[in-house]
């Protein structure tokens, strides 16, 4: 018999196999935390619920087709929602400030990789990098490992900020496209 102190781990196998409770625990388990990470981008609540409501069954939905069980569950989990929250900014055209972005990364850090499988998807996602065209390489290197702000690649670039966002969209896509043909389900670390 199940219990509430059935790991992440096994209640995903359960899930996955056809027991549709276990994903209600597992969704229990984590709602004060899913809808932390979705108050930091919306505060009305009645959106907050829309959301993660929404939410639950993309996770549903992802956890039977994507996870791969390379890690911990709540690292996992903790990569879906917020790509699901960048997504959901993006399409709505909401912009971050510094302080909600720091706020997801407050949250995300509690759901870190064990080091050895970090590690292993860091060099997964280095080697992606190197594998996208010259310039889309040279884009990520300096927006990612150089720190450098997208007008300051303009300027360095001679380019358009609206050139290099779109570029950098273009990279960031491959890389995730690559980083799931090797078997993770995203490309964030």
């Amino acid at each position: 018999m199940r219990t509430i102190n059935t790991s992440d781990e096994q209640l995903v196998s359960l899930y996955r196999a056809g027991d549709n409770s276990a994903f209600d625990i597992l969704l229990k388990r984590y709602t004060s935390k899913i809808k932390r990470a979705i108050q930091v981008i919306l505060s009305n609540p009645e959106d907050v619920n829309d959301i993660f409501q929404d939410l639950s069954i993309h996770i549903s939905s992802k956890l039977k087709s994507t996870y791969n069980e390379s890690g911990q569950f709540t690292g996992w989990l903790t990569c879906v929602v917020t790509n699901y929250m960048y997504s959901l900014c993006r399409k709505k055209k909401i912009c971050f400030s510094a302080v909600e972005i720091e706020s997801l990364k407050e949250i995300e850090s509690e759901y870190t990789l064990p080091p050895d499988i970090r590690e292993q998807k860091y060099a997964a996602l280095r080697k992606s990098v190197k594998e996208l065209p010259e310039e889309l390489k040279n884009l990520v290197e300096l927006k990612i490992w150089k720190r450098m702000t997208l007008q300051a690649i303009a300027d360095k670039l001679n380019m358009k900020k609206s050139t290099v966002a779109a570029k950098l969209k273009s990279a960031y896509q491959k890389i995730e496209k690559s980083m799931i043909d090797k078997g993770y389900d995203d490309g964030l670390i």
